[in-house]
């Protein structure tokens, strides 16, 4: 029997012989988590092969598919499968590749592209094409590919790196074919010439101790980590048992850092268990690279829902002062094209400085932070990971700008996480006033309806229509009235039943998304949208000078008022931000970006200028004087980006801060600006 299917078309006939009745496209679909279009593109090559050996599959229409054999034909042919004597399967290049790497990583001697084209069933041409990308990555991760005259191929390089690259490989194929941490044995077992290995490293013993030895770290360091990091953890267990029992223990990397980290406390109980299991002293710089693997890759990876836990560790294990001074660069730069408000989110600069300490310390050594999601990270969020990665790239530390794919989709991961507890925060801080004409029950039971269905908001208090003054409904972002009244001061109002309908709950939602979350459509709508066609004539202030910072914010602002784009909350909530977290809003020499949150009282995105002659001090050591004073007022998430992508192209033009400053109208401004 040959086969010539590749390995998804072998577990779709593999399925499809282990059915005794008819199954459709649809729950074959469901059964191996593939899109049923897969499933029928596979099918031709299914059907193909059957018939080369002289077997029908039925196709009919509302039954779905049926291989016509006997039930001991089957089980015949599913132990010929499985048994692999004879089967030669055909990989996609992105798969013939890694086994590949994995393969000849793994022999520990010379080989022959000539051996390696009959074990593959490719020509040796493509072997040599394979041969090529898999020395430029192993190039990338301190190790090399060495063509030995007449004799072949070897690679050159440390255990510790060969470990981690294998264990990498394992790790992509691993979350490719959704195999669960307790099934990993079955990873490889049906692809062929390398089956004599996979069989080597999955020691039933060698599993077991593994898995237990994850529930010893998790316990140890009170860590909860996610299953990439478990799956990450458990190959790397699995071939540092196998390296150690055949004598290639790691030897000469001394890893300085070890005793700052947390992690360190793994080394006495697993110097104990692991000379106990295998009755083989162990030497100090396995144990290192095993908490450096914990510290950087695994840990990292874990989850980071406890923010408390990680500023105390953060404030325990300080990092160096460099790192800070790059982390705090690196969060303004990411705030000035994503989102201003990132810079003063202290649970992200805390997180960016985590993964920069991290992926440093890792690559100090020649490894690099892993992300088995990493393509789809980035093509879910590609708007953002190449904006960052654009960012990076003009960054001026070497070491920061060498960020690889799966470093930049964590930078992603953690930036858009950032993002959305934004909005999170901004949501929970939304204060409602509601309004009832009804008795103290009627009135109570409206409150608890309203909490049940919206446990974020703010309720400041319960009014009767007669009681309405400005003075008492001036802090809340939101009214929610059973009468139809009309409130003064433009603050947002909803009519609603007494008894909060359904209608009414999805009016809230509907309002709630047009006001404080991120909306795709709006993204839309805003991408020709930029900083010309916002900053308008009349929002724009040419004055010679102000008393004080206070009084620039508020002359930068008066005309949005005016206009009715913001609320005087607004400025009232950028005056008490920048007094809490300090001159943020200054960001380049002599040149603001005023800001705070979209529900401080932003009515629509606007942005204005404030140009003064003489400059005024923000309390920005470098930066002070301040004369170019622009403001912004954003709407969700993401709905300012092509705006302060012009602004940042705007002040990094040489001398726009002279420039501007010459010009003695809003219509000089603007064409000074285009």
């Amino acid at each position: 029997m040959k086969s010539y299917l590749n390995n998804r078309q072998f577990e779709i006939l593999s399925t499809l012989l282990n059915e005794e009745g008819p199954i459709t496209v649809g729950d074959l679909s469901r059964h191996l988590n593939l899109k049923p279009r897969i499933i029928q593109y596979n099918l031709n090559s299914i059907d193909c092969w059957l018939k080369n050996n002289n077997i029908n599959i039925l196709h009919r229409t509302g039954i779905g598919l049926f291989i016509d054999l006997s039930k001991e034909e089957r089980a015949h042919i599913l132990d010929q499968l499985s048994d692999l004597v004879n089967i030669e399967l055909v990989f996609s290049t992105k798969e013939r590749r890694r086994i590949l790497m994995i393969y000849i990583l793994e022999i520990g001697r010379t080989f022959s592209s000539t051996k390696l084209s009959l074990d593959f069933n490719v020509t040796r041409t493509t072997i040599l094409k394979d041969l090529d990308y898999i020395k430029e990555y192993l190039d990338r991760h301190q190790l090399e590919l060495i063509r030995l005259p007449r004799k072949g191929y070897e690679i050159h390089g440390s255990v510790a790196h060969k470990r981690f690259v294998i264990c990498k490989l394992l790790c992509e194929e691993h979350f490719e074919n959704k195999i669960s941490l307790n099934n990993v044995e079955d990873l490889f077992k049906t692809k062929m010439p390398f089956k004599f290995i996979v069989d080597e490293w999955f020691q039933f013993s060698d599993i077991e101790f593994s898995l237990k030895s994850l529930k010893k770290i998790e316990l140890l360091l009170n860590e909860n980590f996610s299953q990439g990091s478990l799956i990450a953890l458990f190959y790397y267990s699995i071939h540092m048992l196998k390296d150690i029992r055949k004598g290639n223990q790691i030897i000469g990397m001394e890893i300085s850092e070890v005793n700052w980290f947390k992690e360190a406390l793994l080394i006495f109980p697993f110097r104990k268990s692991l000379e106990e299991y295998t009755k083989i002293a162990i030497v100090d710089s396995e144990l290192q690279t095993l908490v450096l693997h914990c510290h950087c890759q695994a840990r990292f990876l874990g989850s980071l829902a406890n923010i408390e836990r990680e500023k105390s560790i953060y404030e325990l294990f300080p990092p160096s002062n460099q790192l800070i001074a790059w982390g705090q660069e690196l969060t303004k730069e990411i705030s000035l094209f994503l989102n201003p408000y990132l810079q003063i989110e202290k649970d992200f600069q805390i997180e960016l400085t985590d993964f920069l300490e991290r992926c440093l310390t890792y690559r100090k050594y020649g490894f690099s932070l892993n992300n088995p999601f990493s393509s789809e990270i980035r093509a879910m969020f590609s708007d953002t990971y190449d904006t960052l990665e654009k960012i990076i790239n003009r960054n001026v530390h070497d070491e920061i700008s060498l960020f690889n794919e799966n470093e930049l989709s964590i930078l992603t991961s953690l930036t858009i996480s950032a993002i959305n507890r934004i909005q999170q925060i901004i949501q929970k801080e939304l204060k409602v006033i509601l309004i009832s004409s009804g008795d103290r029950p009627m009135t109570s039971f409206m409150k608890e309806r309203v909490s049940n269905n919206f446990p974020w908001f703010n309720i400041i208090d319960t009014l009767r229509p007669a009681d309405i003054t400005r003075e008492k409904v001036k802090d809340a972002n939101l009214i929610l009235t059973t009468d139809n009244i009309c409130v003064d001061g433009g603050i947002p109002t909803i009519y609603v039943e007494p008894f909060i309908t359904g209608m009414d709950i999805e009016n809230i939602q509907n309002w709630i998304l047009d006001h404080t979350k991120q909306k795709s459509i709006g993204i839309g709508l805003l991408e020709n949208k930029g900083l010309n066609d916002l900053l308008l004539e009349e929002n724009i202030t040419i004055a010679n000078k102000v008393d004080g910072w206070e009084d620039a914010v508020y002359l930068a602002g008066k005309p949005l008022i005016e206009s009715g784009a913001i609320e005087e909350s607004y400025l009232e909530a950028i005056i008490k931000v920048n007094r809490t977290h300090g001159p943020y809003s200054v960001i380049a020499p002599n040149i603001a970006l005023l800001h705070a949150k979209p529900i401080d009282g932003v009515n629509k995105l606007c942005m204005g200028l404030l140009i003064l002659k003489q400059g005024v001090r923000f309390g920005a050591k470098n930066f002070d004087p301040v004369r170019i004073v622009f403001i912004i007022g954003m709407q969700g998430a993401f709905s300012h980006q092509n705006v302060l992508h012009d602004f940042i192209r705007i002040i990094r033009a040489k001398g726009i801060c002279e420039r501007l400053v010459r010009c003695e109208t809003p219509q000089e401004v603007k064409r000074e600006l285009k």
